[in-house]
């Protein structure tokens, strides 16, 4: 897999199960973030699935530069207090 590491611009890292709603987050997915920044230092690194402003601390602080939210920003009273809090991260 290293031959890839010069042609890699991102990475997705599933944190839940795919397919299903509300699927949880899966914190041991934090160190394959830890892992792909070690491994592809140049690719920006993406996390999907099940984030919630604590999963998304985690995330941060594992190397996750983007993170996709979903059902935490639009299941939320407040757009523009949740979208705050996860751009403050």
């Amino acid at each position: 897999y290293r031959y890839l590491a010069l042609q890699l611009d991102a990475l997705m890292i599933m944190t839940s199960e795919p397919d299903g709603r509300g699927q949880q987050f899966i914190a041991t997915m934090c160190e394959k973030v830890s892992q792909s920044r070690e491994h592809f230092p140049a690719a920006e690194c993406w996390a999907d699935g099940g984030i919630t402003l604590r999963a998304a601390r985690l995330l941060a602080a594992a190397g996750a530069q983007h993170l996709v939210i979903g059902r935490a920003l639009f299941t939320t009273a407040n757009y523009n207090v949740t979208l705050s809090q996860f751009t403050a991260l």
